[in-house]
């Protein structure tokens, strides 16, 4: 479905126990606000907010703002079997099938020198296979250069412990059944309660 207005995506993975890539989806006039919140958040001595780092008093109180930041949040999940290579490919191009159909112009995937090169080689392939060579525009980049990567880094963290560490925002954290990508075929977006999302 096309949005009125293109949307940025903020992607970042997490591996235990499934291996799990969420996608933060923003408009382009709500990235500065955003960003500037989650500056705030950083203490001093901090280069960016790492949930698995962070005290659950901390957690607590980050996620009590990052809910109220107008972002969707997409999941895509793989099993266990595989390795993580593996996962992550299978996940990264059906984010990039979900991510054409969304209208999403720009991609920032949280840089690791590991697979940069195969994630550089699996957003071309995937784009070139839908017919939209040139609609999504992709970055890698270091978590501290982009303070909107701490929002699927929360949610990397909370989503396979069900809110644990956080109480009170438990409900956001369990969020709807994420897309499988075991097997291939057309996306249905899955929404996570407590932001602002539209399908």
């Amino acid at each position: 479905m096309r949005c009125a207005v293109a949307l940025h995506s903020f992607v970042d993975e997490s591996k235990t126990p499934t291996y799990l890539l969420v996608a933060a989806l923003i408009r382009p006039g709500n990235l500065w606000p955003a960003r500037r919140l989650i500056r705030s958040l950083i203490l001093p001595g901090q280069r960016r907010i790492h949930f698995v780092n962070e005290s659950a008093r901390r957690r607590a109180q980050i996620l009590d703002h990052l809910v109220c930041l107008p972002i969707e949040v997409v999941l895509f999940e793989a099993g266990a079997k595989e390795s993580d290579k593996a996962r992550r490919d299978k996940c990264l191009s059906r984010l990039v099938h979900h991510h054409v159909d969304r209208d999403v112009r720009r991609l920032v995937l949280e840089r690791d020198d590991s697979h940069a090169q195969a994630d550089r080689q699996i957003v071309r392939r995937e784009l070139i296979a839908v017919g939209a060579p040139d609609q999504l525009s992709y970055e890698l980049v270091r978590a501290f250069e982009e303070p909107l990567l701490a929002v699927p880094d929360a949610v990397a963290w909370c989503w396979p412990r069900g809110g644990n560490g956080a109480p009170r925002q438990s409900s956001w954290c369990r969020m709807s059944t994420p897309h499988r990508c075991a097997k291939p075929g057309p996306p249905t977006v899955r929404r996570a309660a407590g932001f602002t999302s539209r399908s």
